[in-house]
């Protein structure tokens, strides 16, 4: 077991390593959640929206490193489904997150902004099976989201170089992150064949 106080538990949730931004894998005192309620009428990223304000509400937050509950994925859950525009919401939910880390915990602004660019090449990933339409106009969304973060995400230290020249790429349009998502899938098969070869 683990304990940790509400502005570590956040700095956990924007890491991602033991707090993820998901509410199913956590138990709370109901008043962890006064004055939080989840967004209405959002299918994605509704748990990163609740997930960080619970964890500053807290005072005191336990980890067990023991698996204890189970998520239930069925095909009509929102990871399973079709993708659908609203897809997007799971971006959204990111981009509120940097607004909040900002005001509430600056000094954490930089993994705020790598956690909403890990949560854009996630999102973009899921779109692969989704319809062409939708893949393009989510795509266009993100691209525009992208943009108006580029600076603070080229600023962060806490990002690494790809992570920033794939920001960059989906900032100039989302077919220049295709672009250069397909060299870079080139270049490890490259790295690869050479490993076998030497």
């Amino acid at each position: 077991m683990d304990f940790y106080k509400s502005e570590e538990a956040v700095r956990e949730v924007l890491i991602g390593t033991k707090f993820r931004g998901i509410c199913w894998n956590k138990v709370c005192k109901k008043e962890v959640y006064d004055g939080v309620r989840f967004p209405e009428g959002r299918r994605y990223g509704e748990d990163i929206f609740v997930s960080y304000r619970i964890m500053s509400n807290a005072h005191k937050i336990m980890y067990l490193h023991k698996t204890l509950h189970y998520y239930r994925l069925h095909r009509n859950s929102a990871m399973r489904g079709t993708i659908k525009e609203e897809i997007f919401d799971r971006v959204k939910g990111y981009e509120e997150f940097i607004e909040w880390t900002e005001c509430n915990y600056s000094r954490f602004s930089g993994l705020a902004y790598r956690a909403y660019s890990n949560i854009v090449i996630n999102t973009t990933l899921m779109l692969q099976n989704a319809d062409h339409a939708v893949k393009r106009n989510v795509m266009k969304k993100i691209a525009g989201s992208v943009r108006e973060r580029l600076y603070k995400i080229n600023s962060a230290k806490e990002i690494d170089k790809i992570t920033k020249l794939r920001m960059r790429a989906y900032a100039l349009d989302y077919k220049a992150y295709i672009g250069f998502e397909y060299v870079l899938k080139i270049k490890r098969k490259l790295q690869r064949c050479y490993k076998r070869i030497s």
